[in-house]
């Protein structure tokens, strides 16, 4: 199941009339759906990428946070259809994938009724320079 919709993407992010005009290769006045359901797909098997090793995929619940990101990443796509991203968009689309980031490493997370037990281990490796040599130490 898709994260987010056509409907979703107009009425969070993207005017109707900016949809149909970077969906739609020869009528800009109506919105092409097969190419916008492309790029929904798209936009979730890369947040999928991301959530695979933290998550068992399909994800069980609905998440808000899942939604904005699919919302985000096809309103990114269907402006890059079109050539040059706005600033704005590329922001937008930076700050998802630092957001898609977070959750992969698990400084974020969703709850999928999963307790820590169930999710992959965090390994911390530190290391110790040695500041006195077995040389300076043996002069004491």
């Amino acid at each position: 199941m898709a994260y987010c919709t056509l409907a979703d993407i107009i009425a969070d992010a993207v005017p109707e009339k900016i949809v149909a005009q970077c969906s739609n290769d020869t009528d800009p006045n109506t919105v092409d759906t097969t190419i916008v359901n492309n790029l929904i797909a798209e936009a979730d098997e890369f947040i999928d990428d991301y959530l695979r090793d933290r998550y068992t995929l399909p994800l069980s619940n609905s998440h808000e946070t899942i939604k904005r990101l699919s919302i985000t990443i096809t309103a990114y796509n269907l402006q890059r259809r079109r050539g040059k991203v706005p600033e704005l968009w590329q922001k937008s689309y930076d700050d998802a994938k630092a957001t898609l980031l977070q959750l992969q490493q698990g400084k974020l997370t969703l709850d999928e009724g999963t307790s820590s037990s169930d999710r992959p281990p965090k390994i911390s490796v530190s290391t110790k320079t040695q500041v006195f040599s077995d040389t300076v130490l043996g002069a004491f």
